[in-house]
């Protein structure tokens, strides 16, 4: 079974929403201490999957054209995993910063643990996603490369 652009754009967006959940929990509750008018909160809210859509169209159009790969599903299914499982524990990092441990000191230490587990969860789901389509895993963590400095997970 061949997979088409939507196929995999799809499924790889099932796998980020549940990723990204973290940043909408984190515009939510920022915008929400802010008093800010929900019209704010959609922006910030479509503004994160757009993103991630663009994301993964460029690492599709590099696979697909570049390297001259048709992605299956099951290619997919458990490249995002380790993206997931970054997400969550930003999850948890930001509940903790945003209703817990209000410190001041301790917002930059979050963000940097936030910055790095998505770019570890980003570079191994790419890295496996390269090892699974038994292509290089190098040339697609070098496709994320460029995907990341363009238009960053955080």
């Amino acid at each position: 079974m061949k997979c088409t652009v939507l196929d995999f754009i799809s499924v790889a967006m099932a796998y980020g929403i549940i990723a990204y959940s973290t940043q909408l929990l984190g515009f939510y509750a920022m915008l929400q201490l802010m008093s800010a008018p929900i019209w704010k909160m959609w922006v910030a809210i479509i503004g994160v999957g757009i993103k991630f859509l663009l994301q993964v169209s460029i690492i599709w159009f590099f696979i697909r054209i570049m390297l001259g790969y048709n992605l299956k599903t099951t290619d997919i299914s458990s490249a995002f995993v380790p993206l997931i499982i970054a997400g969550i524990f930003c999850f948890v990092l930001r509940f903790v910063g945003y209703f817990i441990l209000t410190n001041v000191y301790l917002i930059s230490l979050r963000h940097i643990l936030e910055n790095i587990s998505m770019a570890i969860g980003w570079f191994l789901s790419l890295y496996l996603l390269g090892k699974k389509i038994s292509l290089s895993p190098l040339k697609i963590c070098g496709i994320g490369l460029l995907v990341y400095f363009v238009l960053p997970p955080i």
